[in-house]
């Protein structure tokens, strides 16, 4: 019986420390699904002003380029008026600046010729905006085109994280699901090593236990 009784309680302490074992790797698993989390939040954080400033330039560059407002909220394009499709470069800061240091120029040298309104002097103006449309055109698309790309590429730099991210969580899930089916079948060949250990003393302890006595004669 003694024996019996060791097998039962050598199960129990090794059944107590696989369920242990496997609930300190799992939670080990655990924290590495929320570092993970927690890194991808964070790096997304630093990328999302870039991925903002670029999905603003988006719609300007396509109005310019295109007629066509994109709006990156729906990911749908609106047609648009001549007038609304260079609304934002007429507007834009750096073409406004320009125009009125200009204009304030032209304007001096009118009044001090005392010109200001002749057929002349608008001539001259309306020369000196053309002029610096052409010129302004130029670079308010190329600065939108290089927002556009700083965005893309921030964009793409997102993707990769969350990507990589779910790679890395994945694999961590399934090994903590692999542990914990592991740790049942660990589990339930020590339940039957223990029961097999427990018949073995029992059939021990029955071949030795003597024979009852017969009746006497």
């Amino acid at each position: 019986m003694g024996k019996a009784a060791g097998a039962v309680a050598g199960g129990f302490v090794k059944d107590e420390g696989i369920k242990s074992g496997v609930k300190r790797a799992r939670a080990g698993y655990g924290a590495q699904i929320r570092s993970l989390q927690a890194g991808k939040k964070e790096g997304l954080g630093f990328l999302q002003p870039y991925t903002d400033v670029g999905q603003g330039a988006l719609s300007p560059l396509s109005a310019m380029l295109t007629g066509r407002s994109y709006d990156p909220e729906t990911g749908e394009f609106t047609e648009l008026s001549p007038e609304e499709r260079y609304a934002s470069f007429e507007t834009s800061p750096g073409y406004q600046f320009r125009m009125d240091e200009g204009m304030r120029g032209l304007q001096y040298q009118q009044n001090a010729g005392g010109s200001l309104l002749s057929g002349g002097a608008l001539k001259e103006l309306s020369q000196y905006n053309q002029g610096l449309a052409s010129q302004e055109y130029g670079n308010y698309i190329n600065n939108l085109q290089q927002l556009a790309g700083v965005g893309q590429a921030s964009a793409g730099q997102s993707a990769n994280i969350a990507t990589g991210t779910a790679g890395q969580i994945g694999a961590a899930q399934l090994g903590s699901a692999n542990l914990a089916m592991q740790g049942r079948i660990a589990r339930g060949q020590n339940q039957a090593d223990t029961f097999g250990a427990v018949g073995g003393a029992f059939d021990s302890y029955t071949a030795a236990a003597p024979a009852p006595a017969g009746p006497g004669f």
